[in-house]
């Protein structure tokens, strides 16, 4: 068995000029809202082993905060370009990638992707995902490289 928690990064800054989308922070709100999700996930059984994020600013920092709740092994904490705004099937090829040693991942990334990923995998329900939103699913594959659409079975949800 396999499990995936889904994670919109936490509210950041609104985009101005000069400033690059790349490099926008969390705002107040972003910050209390990522420290909730970590103490939620803190509690569940479900806990990730690998996490996989945009290296995006406030995807950073949301994956940051949550690990301060999850202690997962930095050598376990992996930034990765390809998900920076990235399309659904960038997400999904990413997550079949993940070696089969890790039996539950999280990944941090930016909607729609995000949310599209998670509707797409799941075997009924349509997610969009508010930021700070997590959902976790399950899939009955051994193998990351089995995960097929419409497989995944809700295990919880989680919306700040």
């Amino acid at each position: 068995m396999k499990h995936v928690i889904f994670i919109r990064h936490a509210s950041a800054m609104p985009g101005q000029f000069p400033a690059r989308d790349f490099e926008r922070e969390l705002d107040a709100s972003g910050l209390q809202e990522a420290a909730a999700l970590g103490v939620f996930m803190a509690g569940k059984l479900e806990k990730p082993e690998i996490l996989l994020f945009s290296p995006a600013a406030r995807t950073a920092k949301t994956a940051m905060i949550l690990n301060n709740h999850l202690n997962i092994p930095k050598e376990h904490l992996r930034p990765e370009l390809k998900l920076y705004n990235c399309h659904f099937q960038t997400l999904i090829h990413a997550i079949q990638s993940v070696d089969n040693q890790f039996a539950s991942l999280a990944i941090v990334a930016h909607n729609p992707g995000i949310s599209q990923s998670a509707a797409l995998l799941s075997s009924g329900a349509a997610f969009q995902l508010a930021p700070a939103a997590a959902v976790c699913l399950a899939f009955s594959s051994d193998n990351w490289s089995g995960i097929r659409p419409g497989s995944g079975k809700e295990i919880w949800y989680f919306n700040p």
